[in-house]
């Protein structure tokens, strides 16, 4: 069986008609899509097409009837009111493969909401296979067996994190065939009670009768204790989910604002006193001569016109001084008074008008100025930007300790949290006691059905063979020991395979194949227990959560390939809680393998980067679920997470 489309019109998120188109060149599809975003539609829409009012995906959800499930699901709008789930499939029956199209379409506009269900064989309306599809697909994928292709990556994890392998241990026992058997061996009583009730009263076979009712009221006691941890299993879910959106409305109320504000205060206090340090090395920098740096572009020119004023100065000096020493001499001069002269125009030549008459402190000062001045602007810079920051983070503060606190709302949502952890602390001790007292009756049922086989067989050996209730009797005792045997046979010889098969995958998966080398399955209860190379046991509480749901993934894998049925696999939010090594195992060794088909539903935080690399050589189709905000709606488009597809 291969999927080859999925039409989704109005159903769930995805509003109008939405179509997927899977290739067969590759064993892996990848459909990535955010929280919210419809890849748990996808999974529904899927087990609602092929089982209808028998999918788990009605079954689990806690809706009263099947119409108000799909009112709930229906996507509508002002134009329309219809809705409808279509998919097509190939399935080859006696080496012959035929399409399938299952259609189911309703109208949320009627009171009582109808299902229309037509299928088609080849693209040929199939009018047989219409009125018949419960039963025939039942033998296409039995709906006990659907979980074992199709699952709940998170429910996958849930179940590991809880250690409850009841429903595994019930699916075992389905793939096994021994449930029919242990039908078979109900109703051999039901009949072997009613013979010894005509043949009267004697007090072996009351005796006999006393034991089987025993072992009734202990099976059916340990149904109730079943039936009570579910509905405990249940509870607690409610109540994580229930204390997860307590613990948002304790938050919206300012919960964890207050439990802070002394810190915000704190740190309040210490920026201000940091902020007022910073401005008063900013003044005392100001003091000197930091101010100057808004002339730092014409000092240096400034320091080049000093300099020729400061020569210009000395060289008039130096001429005044040589004139007055030429009025002394009293040799001829003219050629000397000339010279002097022609110094003279010179020097005002080469150095200009006397603007500034500086000296040479002035001089040494100013170039001492223009060294010092880059370092004061850096400073400046940095005090500035030390200034922004601790600017920056007092608003931040300030945010934080402006966030309104609703003591009213709080304390409320604060005493609705503790009382909902208190229900969950009580709801975790029931299921302990209830999983004790159930441990403690399965020996007691083990030991009271042992002692009822030999109360029947010393009956039967002190009847007389020749009346037809004793005939009747001796046969239904000899059937039921044969039964016995036989579902014990039954059992040990494909629990052997199945527990062979699962520690395969198992090492496939797991990174510390040194761990665990082997699983090993008891035939009568089907509890699992995990050996060591050294063949000693290994707790399951020292695996680690990601482990452990590896551990359940690899049954589910077991259970699929033991099952002989070529059938896809579908599996949504796979590595949410898995880490890095293992998320890279189950994406190398397990999805390429789990099937000719593998579906897989993913966020961009689960497949991607290396992982989506190590998995893209096995991909054939790749989509992207796209919500709109202004439609509230999902669409598809192709890619994975591609520029645009988000």
């Amino acid at each position: 069986m291969r999927l080859q489309s999925l039409s989704l019109i109005n159903f769930g998120v995805y509003r109008g008609t939405n179509r997927f188109d899977f290739s067969a060149t590759k064993p892996v599809v990848l459909i990535g899509g955010m929280n919210g975003r419809g890849k748990t539609t996808f999974l529904e829409a899927v087990l609602v097409a092929l089982y209808g009012p028998n999918s788990s995906a009605y079954v689990e959800s806690g809706y009263t009837t099947f119409g108000q499930y799909l009112r709930a699901h229906t996507n509508t709008s002002p134009s329309s009111s219809s809705a409808a789930i279509k998919l097509t499939f190939s399935h080859e029956v006696d080496g012959v493969e035929e399409v399938l199209a299952i259609e189911r379409r309703w109208d949320t506009s009627f009171k009582h909401i109808h299902v229309d269900t037509t299928v088609r064989r080849n693209g040929s309306y199939d009018a047989f296979l219409t009125d018949n599809w419960t039963a025939y697909v039942e033998d296409i994928l039995p709906r006990a067996l659907s979980t074992f292709f199709f699952f709940d990556g998170e429910k996958i994890a849930e179940m590991a994190l809880d250690g409850s392998d009841g429903q595994i241990r019930d699916s075992i026992r389905m793939l096994l065939g021994v449930s029919t058997v242990d039908v078979l061996r109900r109703d051999l009583k039901a009949v072997s009670r009613r013979i010894r009730k005509r043949k009267g009263d004697d007090a072996p076979a009351d005796a006999v009768d006393q034991l089987a009712e025993a072992v009734d009221s202990l099976r059916k006691r340990i149904i109730e204790i079943d039936g009570e941890i579910e509905t405990l299993l249940e509870s607690e879910g409610a109540l994580n989910k229930s204390i997860e959106a307590l613990r948002s409305d304790f938050i919206a109320a300012g919960g964890e604002a207050a439990a802070q504000r002394a810190a915000h205060e704190e740190r309040l206090r210490q920026i201000e006193s940091q902020l007022e340090q910073v401005r008063e090395d900013e003044i005392a920098l100001s003091s000197g001569n930091a101010p100057l740096i808004m002339f730092y572009p014409i000092l240096p020119k400034l320091l080049e016109e000093a300099k020729a004023d400061y020569e210009r100065g000395v060289m008039s000096e130096a001429l005044c001084q040589l004139n007055e020493l030429l009025a002394q001499y009293e040799g001829d001069a003219e050629a000397i008074r000339s010279f002097l002269s022609y110094a003279q125009h010179k020097t005002a030549d080469s150095f200009g008008t006397d603007i500034t008459g500086v000296t040479s402190a002035d001089v040494s000062e100013l170039s001492s100025l223009l060294g010092e001045l880059p370092g004061l602007q850096e400073e400046y810079k940095r005090l500035r930007q030390r200034e922004g920051l601790l600017a920056a983070n007092l608003a931040e503060v300030k945010d934080y300790l402006s966030i309104a606190i609703d003591e009213s709302s709080m304390n409320e949502a604060q005493s609705a949290l503790e009382t909902a952890n208190r229900q969950l602390g009580s709801v975790k001790a029931r299921l302990s006691t209830l999983k004790e007292e159930r441990s403690s009756l399965n020996g007691e049922y083990i030991r009271t059905n042992a002692e009822y086989k030999r109360a029947v067989g010393s009956y039967l050996s002190s009847l007389n063979g020749a009346e037809e209730d004793d005939r009747l009797l001796r046969y239904a005792g000899l059937a039921d020991d044969i039964l016995e045997r036989y579902a014990a046979h039954l059992q040990e010889r494909k629990v052997r395979y199945l527990s062979e098969t699962i520690g395969e995958c198992y090492r496939t998966l797991a990174n510390k194949q040194s761990l665990i080398t082997s699983i090993s399955m008891n035939p009568e209860t089907l509890e699992m227990s995990y050996l060591s190379p050294d063949g000693a046991l290994v707790d399951r509480q020292s695996l680690s959560a990601g482990e452990k749901q590896l551990m359940v993934i690899a049954t589910l894998w077991a259970l699929a390939r033991c099952s002989d049925k070529k059938l896809p696999v579908i599996i949504d939010t796979p590595l949410a809680r898995l880490d890095s090594a293992h998320r890279m195992s189950i994406v190398k060794s397990y999805f390429p393998y789990a099937s000719e088909q593998s579906i897989i539903l993913s966020t961009d935080s689960e497949v991607f980067g290396s992982y989506y690399e190590a998995l893209k050589p096995n991909i054939s189709d790749e989509f992207t679920l796209v919500y709109d905000e202004g439609t509230r709606s999902t669409s598809i488009k192709r890619g994975y997470f591609a520029e645009g597809a988000r």
